[in-house]
């Protein structure tokens, strides 16, 4: 399995991530894998196309709906 150096971990970081070890009965080298592992798996999100494919949906089956950014204009200007 290949290896991973990060330098310049800020220390109250890398104190904290020892302490998080510690309390689970691991090694930092264990519980940073365990970490590393578990944001790997997770498939990177593009929130810019998630908002764009979630505004179209919106225009789609509610063609009707304000814009908030015109409602909280609005309110703000009473």
């Amino acid at each position: 399995m290949p290896d991973v150096l990060i330098r310049d971990v800020p220390t109250e970081i890398l104190d904290n991530l020892k302490r998080k070890a510690s309390r689970h009965g691991r090694s930092l080298q264990q519980e940073l894998a365990i970490l590393l592992e578990r944001e790997g798996r997770e498939p990177a999100v593009d929130y810019g196309e998630r908002a764009r494919l979630m505004r179209e949906k919106i225009a789609r089956y509610a063609p009707n709906q304000s814009d908030s950014v015109d409602l909280v204009r609005e309110d703000r200007e009473r």
